[in-house]
């Protein structure tokens, strides 16, 4: 074997890796720079810690007492995981009288003393929660009447559209009072507005649970939805069969958007004088 050329050949390949590794220090130190400013840059702010600190607190004791309210305020709540209809909320009274509204999918450790549905349709109405509950419930019935610390009535509405039979309603308002405020459950409200009659019938509202949904084959706009907020004026609304769109431009028109989490607890104190703002709430913990 001739190996006149390796000592050469040996010398070469050293000389361009050398100037191979000089020539990439300046690219690897740059990169390595950036990814040391990108750590520095999603690492979380003090008031974010804090922030995910509390929100584990409130997993916390959620977990521990899942009906529990000791917050000295109203709470609005989510009532299942359910993440295509969103028709279902949950009010919990200070004395902690338990509401669910429009229940579909309910949570299995839920327990209600109220239960109202505002039409038949079946992602408002859970069957297997009836079954399970002793709750007084209230099926898009128009009556009135009070429990514990809370006060019902229904409202006759329509989910067809402005022309409709008040006695025999295809969808119903419930006007809930208790701790001082109004709620309005709308249901799936397809009017193009309130009558005097249903104005009336309502009266001032603190609290809106309003459909925000795109869907104008069926009679449902942003048009629609912000007509009916107009009139009734809520500072707070909660958002059901909710279309990121139509939310986002009623919070653009309104008082802006809460992104909160699974529950909101609600003080009339905090109330403004300006419009309402639209309320999202997170998911459930786990």
């Amino acid at each position: 074997m001739d190996n006149r050329g390796y000592p050469g050949a040996l010398v070469g390949a050293f000389i361009l890796t050398l100037l191979s590794a000089l020539l990439l220090a300046p690219a690897s130190c740059a990169l390595f720079a950036r990814q040391d400013a990108e750590a520095v840059e999603s690492k979380p702010s003090p008031e974010e810690m804090a922030a995910a600190k509390d929100r584990e607190a409130a997993a916390e004791r959620f977990r521990a007492a899942p009906m529990a309210n000791d917050s000295g305020m109203t709470l609005v709540s989510r009532v299942n995981r359910d993440g295509k209809y969103k028709t279902s909320y949950m009010i919990i009274s200070k004395a902690g009288t338990v509401i669910v509204t429009d229940p579909y999918r309910v949570a299995d450790w839920v327990e209600a003393d109220i239960i109202v549905s505002t039409h038949g349709d079946a992602d408002h109405n859970d069957e297997t929660f009836y079954a399970r509950s002793a709750a007084r419930r209230s099926l898009y019935t128009l009556e009135s009447f009070s429990y514990k610390d809370v006060r019902v009535t229904g409202i006759p509405s329509s989910h067809q559209g402005d022309d409709f039979d008040p006695e025999h309603p295809s969808n119903v308002i419930y006007l809930l009072e208790l701790d001082g405020l109004r709620f309005a459950v709308m249901g799936d409200i397809c009017q193009t507005k309130l009558s005097d009659a249903q104005l009336a019938a309502i009266g001032a509202v603190d609290v809106a649970f309003m459909i925000m949904f795109d869907a104008p084959q069926y009679g449902y706009t942003l048009e629609r939805s912000q007509s009916i907020l107009a009139q009734l004026q809520p500072k707070l609304i909660f958002p059901t069969h909710n279309s990121s769109r139509v939310v986002n431009a009623i919070a653009a028109a309104m008082g802006g958007l809460v992104a909160a989490d699974f529950r909101y607890a609600i003080d009339a104190r905090d109330f403004g004088a300006g419009p309402g703002r639209v309320v999202l709430l997170g998911n459930l913990p786990d």
